[in-house]
């Protein structure tokens, strides 16, 4: 069963973005959580399934379930993503590690972070 999708999204996508969450929200579906109201209800599940679905540390795994945050939080009420929350949590704990190249930070989000 496909993800269903609201009337109103967090912002609007390009039309390839669209279809690559879409792609995820799918993915998250598949488990039973195919409405917004079900990814607030059962954000603790979702977030276990994102983190079994990539679970290595490195930085491609870390990007990749970043992209699953990012297509549910195009899909949650705004109320929601202002909020401290189980999805924020990972997407938090799901930021590149910093590269550190001659004593210096070599990835922009990490310097940002420092």
């Amino acid at each position: 069963m496909p993800f269903q999708k609201p009337d109103t999204f967090s912002k609007d996508l390009a039309e390839s973005t669209d279809k690559v969450y879409t792609s995820y929200l799918n993915k998250i579906a598949k488990e039973g959580y195919d409405t917004p109201q079900s990814l607030i209800d059962n954000a603790e599940a979702v977030v276990a399934f994102i983190a079994g679905a990539e679970p290595g540390d490195d930085n491609q795994s870390r990007h990749k379930r970043r992209y699953y945050i990012s297509a549910v939080f195009w899909v949650l009420p705004e109320r929601y993503r202002k909020t401290q929350n189980p999805y924020s949590r990972l997407n938090e704990a799901s930021l590149p590690k910093a590269v550190l190249v001659a004593g210096q930070v070599k990835d922009f989000v990490a310097k940002r972070m420092l």
